[in-house]
């Protein structure tokens, strides 16, 4: 039975902070999503309520936070990318070729060396 080089304490700590960046800056951009989506779905098909809904000061007050979520997280967007790899140092969301880089921050794996982001165990690079 080998053991696996990359299932160590430090490489899972650091796939556990990347998961975490990675969740603050996604899910407020979801829930934007479908909250303007299903508000859009209201207004068209019950727009009596849809309209209610909308002009009553609790959903402008969570409108407006959840576009201020929304920018916040577009700004962690940018600290994503500068989020190392714990196995091979380089950066996990960013993949560099000489002059060209490739930027995928929806990513479930380190675009250099492959390690999964949920450290599976069966990454061999």
């Amino acid at each position: 039975m080998e053991s696996d080089p990359f299932n160590n304490a430090d490489i899972q700590a650091g796939l556990s902070e990347i998961r975490l960046v990675r969740t603050i800056s996604h899910l407020p951009l979801l829930a934007l999503i479908v909250v303007a989506l299903g508000e859009f779905a209201l207004r068209s098909f019950l727009p009596e309520i849809g309209e209610a809904i909308w002009h009553s000061s609790a959903f402008q007050v969570a409108w407006q936070l959840l576009w201020l979520a929304a920018i916040i997280s577009f700004l962690v967007g940018f600290a994503i990318t500068r989020m190392d790899c714990p196995a091979c140092g380089k950066r996990f969301h960013v993949r560099t070729n000489g002059t060209s880089f490739v930027y995928n921050t929806f990513c479930r794996s380190c675009l250099n060396c492959g390690l999964p982001l949920k450290g599976s165990h069966k990454y061999a690079p």
